[in-house]
């Protein structure tokens, strides 16, 4: 399984977006290069649509680290 196929997996589970999910999809993007790099942000994105409060947190926290 690719990591793009792993990071679509997290955003496919039922419910909100969770804090856990966010670190995972985190762990996934620092490993993805070139264009599934960028694939990966456009997924982060589209998680933090539906994330939990507590996951938003942590996903515009470590954009802010940039």
């Amino acid at each position: 399984m690719t990591l793009l196929e792993q990071a679509n997996a997290l955003l496919a589970q039922d419910g909100p977006f969770t804090l856990a999910q966010a670190k995972a999809l985190d762990a996934l993007c620092d490993q993805a290069r070139d264009e599934e790099a960028d694939l990966m942000g456009d997924l982060w994105e589209a998680a933090m649509a539906n994330a939990d409060e507590e996951a938003l947190h942590y996903m515009t926290t470590f954009e802010d680290e940039f």
